[in-house]
């Protein structure tokens, strides 16, 4: 009988025991908006990992300064689809409707997006602690991160809106 009691008892201590701090984890890689910005490193932080983000392959260190860029300027003469250079080939030839094609726009889509997420973020939060800079950082990052947000969201809503029409018309047409 006094199993019975104690097996009810735990039972019932556990319902009513609320498990919302073993369910709410933080990845160690990422940081909660209040604690990022609780310091003007916080605030360095965030910018520097912007720049960082838009050095990555998908961004400047490939993707938007070499690689899209080249192949819709047609400098090269793919055979076929079935090389493998599909993917140039689809690109140059603005067919944006194949599998590695569509992965690479959205690719350069999501930097961007995080990108723009991260630094009006940064722009959200900067006003309401400016006392904790020093040094005139204040107005350095302030007019950093807005000068590098309005860039990053220009190129965005650019290259967002050359793809909405998937680029139909080709430059050759322009050139004959």
């Amino acid at each position: 009988m006094k199993k019975i009691y104690l097996y009810l008892s735990v039972a019932v201590a556990l319902t009513f025991t609320s498990c919302n701090e073993w369910l709410d984890i933080q990845p160690e890689l990422e940081m909660r908006q209040n604690t990022m910005f609780e310091s003007e490193q916080g605030f360095k932080d965030v910018l520097t990992g912007a720049y960082i983000r838009m050095a990555t392959p998908e961004l400047y260190g490939l993707n938007t300064t070499m690689k899209l860029p080249e192949m819709m300027a047609q400098h090269w003469t793919i055979p076929s689809a079935n090389s493998t250079q599909a993917e140039i080939y689809h690109v140059s030839n603005f067919d944006f409707t194949q599998t590695s094609t569509k992965k690479l726009l959205e690719d350069v889509w999501l930097q961007y997006y995080q990108t723009i997420i991260n630094i009006n973020s940064l722009l959200e939060n900067i006003d309401a602690k400016k006392d904790l800079f020093t040094n005139g950082n204040y107005e350095l990052i302030k007019g950093e991160a807005w000068a590098y947000g309005h860039s990053c969201t220009w190129r965005f809503y650019v290259i967002g809106d050359l793809f909405r029409v998937r680029l139909r018309v080709p430059i050759k047409l322009f050139l004959t």
